[in-house]
Order: C-alpha cells, then structure tokens, then sequence
C-alpha cells in the first residue's frame, strides 16, 4: 500500500511539475501576451513582458485613449517556431493577415520568460505589431 501511495505522489507531482514548465515556456509566453494584446488588454499584457515591454504598452493604451484604430483587434494567430538559446529565446508567429511571420523576442527575468520589446526592435521588425501607419516626417530624408 505504501508503495502505490509513493508511486501516485511521485507521479502527480512529475505531472505538476511537467505542467507548470510546459505553461511558462517562450511560446506559452507569447501566446498570452499576444491574446492579452488582440483583446486590447494592456495591463494583462504588461505582465508577460520586460520593463521595456511595458513602457510601449503605456504608449500603445495610451493611443487607444486618444481614439486610435485599435491594432491587432480580436487577431488570429500561430505560433510556427520556438528557439531557446540559454536567457534568450525567439519565437515566430504567424498572424492572420499578415504577409510576414513576426519574430518576438523573450528573455529570462528572475527565472521567468518575458516578451522584449523596445523601439529598436519594432523598427527593425518587417511583420510590426505596433505598425500605427505612421509615416516619415522627417524632411531632409531622401526617396
């Protein structure tokens, strides 16, 4: 009897244990903070992503205050590839719409991944999740 108990304790707390890794993964991650995002839920998206992260989605809720077109509104998506490389991961997503696969960027932060996003990031990203339809006003630039 002592050995079928042993053998169900050890069990379930391997279960929980494969669960709760599973649930904090880089695409776990990222399939929240993107949900949070396609419900125009910044604050529950804040807690999937670094300090960085953050300031861009006080940006962002700040522009859906303002009356701003809503980006990323109710948005379908997949994740198609995960790449962990020690603190650093990259997944990719595809996004219904969307010709090109977005590529975010995560990060370990006391143990836990978290999205990395910063203006350099978005400036460089071709498939853009904050992309607004700003355009260059800058006029000394050259076409």
């Amino acid at each position: 009897m002592k050995k079928i108990t042993h053998s169900i304790l050890v069990l379930a707390a391997a279960t929980f244990l494969f669960a709760c890794g599973k649930s904090d993964s880089p695409t776990s991650i990222t399939e929240k903070f993107l949900s949070a995002i396609s419900k125009q839920d910044y604050d529950a998206a804040k807690t999937f992503g670094t300090d960085d992260t953050d300031r861009l989605l006080n940006m962002m809720s700040g522009f859906k205050k303002m009356g701003a077109e809503p980006f990323m509104a109710e948005a379908k998506f997949d994740v198609v590839d995960e790449t962990i490389n020690g603190d650093e991961a990259k997944v990719k997503v595809k996004v219904d719409g969307r010709a090109k696969e977005m590529i975010f960027n995560l990060e370990k932060e006391d143990g836990k991944w978290k999205v990395a996003m910063n203006k350099e990031t978005i400036n460089e990203s071709d498939a853009n999740i904050f992309n607004l339809g700003a355009t260059n006003t800058d006029s000394t630039s050259v076409k």
